[in-house]
C-alpha cells in the first residue's frame, strides 16, 4: 500500500500512461505552452468538489443520513485527490512540501487557538 504523496503520483502516472485515448496523454506536463491543460483540470477538480458538495447537501437536508453517504462521499473525495495528485504533478509541484510549508505557516496564523491534548 502507497504511503507517500510521490507514491501515489507514480501509481496515477502510470495509470494515465496506460489509459491514454486518441493520441491524447493523460499526463502532458503543464507549462507556458500547455495552459489549456492546466484549465481543463482545474474544472474537472471543480466538478469533483461540487458532486462532493451534492452529496453533502443531501445527506444535510436529510434525503439519507450519513451512513448510506459515507461511501459516496468517499469516492468523489477519491476523484478529489485523482485530480489534485495529476494537477501537482503535472505542474511539478512537490505536493507533499506545499503541505508542510502551509500546515507549518497555519501553525503560526492559527496559534492563538491551539488547545492543548
Amino acid at each position: 500500500m502507497p504511503s507517500t504523496i510521490a507514491e501515489l503520483m507514480e501509481i496515477q502516472r502510470d495509470f494515465d500512461a496506460r489509459h491514454a485515448t486518441r493520441g491524447q496523454s493523460w499526463a502532458q506536463g503543464i507549462d507556458e505552452g500547455h495552459i489549456p491543460v492546466l484549465l481543463e483540470l482545474t474544472v474537472a477538480l471543480a466538478g469533483e468538489v461540487g458532486e462532493f458538495a451534492n452529496i453533502a447537501k443531501k445527506i444535510a437536508r436529510g434525503d439519507f443520513p450519513l451512513a448510506t453517504g459515507k461511501l459516496e462521499l468517499g469516492s468523489e473525495l477519491a476523484d478529489i485527490l485523482i485530480y489534485l495528485l495529476k494537477l501537482s504533478d503535472q505542474l511539478g509541484i512537490d505536493l507533499e512540501s506545499a503541505f508542510r510549508s502551509k500546515l507549518e505557516l497555519n501553525e503560526k496564523r492559527f496559534s492563538q487557538f491551539r488547545t492543548e491534548r
